[in-house]
């Protein structure tokens, strides 16, 4: 079991990766190869907010595991009001094979775990990161590694969990490639553009102040002066 407060702010080991990103590929690349298990077992994403980037570094490694035999399941948040998961990301996590779920906004759907399973054990990071360019690397995020002897004790099971959450009154959409499919609502688009503190739940607002030319001259105007009185500004 490891703890790690990323970017490179606390770890629990001196071996601990700085990030959700390097943590990952101990799990998803590291692992799987030094002990010959690529094309076996499942790998998971729990995460509400997603965006093309946070996968940039997996998306060919997730394509050759399961094109050699294992899966790789995975439920991302959605909403038609707020940019929670994007069309490019789902677009690439369904080209490369993946099991995609999408869960409507309305069920508050916050949490974020990634993980692995196979006839070894279920590996599991409970991490406050989304699966984005930020939440893996630039946000203060805080990750818990528990390893498969760990999970074993707990009794954590992935496929459990994945079953348990399906099972919820959630308005809970499988993903597809079809055009029509009402999920692709639920996503924005990340070509349109959009602010890049993704994790937010808050919105942005911008206030523009014009000046008319009687503003100005009483601004510019000598203190004391006729010209000067009037109502005092405050530039922010």
């Amino acid at each position: 079991m490891d703890f790690t407060l990323q970017p490179n702010i606390y770890s629990t080991a001196r071996s601990m990766p700085p990030n959700l990103l390097t943590l990952l590929e101990q799990v998803w690349i590291n692992d799987l190869q030094e002990n010959g298990l690529m094309g076996q077992g499942s790998m998971f994403i729990l995460s509400g907010f997603s965006n093309f980037n946070g996968g940039v570094r997996f998306y060919n490694h997730i394509e050759r595991h399961i094109q050699a035999g294992g899966r790789c399941q995975i439920i991302l948040g959605g909403s038609s009001r707020q940019n929670m998961s994007s069309r490019q990301v789902v677009e690439k996590l369904l080209d490369i094979g993946c099991d995609v779920g999408i869960i409507n906004r309305k069920a508050i759907f916050h949490a974020k775990c990634y993980g692995y399973k196979c006839d070894k054990g279920s590996s599991l990071i409970v991490s406050s990161g989304n699966f984005t360019s930020r939440g893996l690397t630039q946000n203060i995020e805080a990750s818990l590694h528990l390893s498969f002897e760990d999970t074993k004790v707990c009794g954590f099971e992935w496929e459990n969990m994945f079953q348990r959450i399906k099972a919820q009154k959630f308005e809970y959409y499988q993903a597809s490639q079809k055009a029509d499919a009402p999920f692709w609502k639920l996503l924005f688009n990340e070509e349109k553009g959009r602010v890049e503190e993704e994790e937010s739940s808050e919105g942005y607002s911008t206030l523009l102040i014009t000046l008319s030319h009687s503003d100005t001259a009483r601004i510019q105007a000598l203190p004391g002066s006729n010209q000067a009185k009037g109502t005092q500004y405050i530039w922010l």
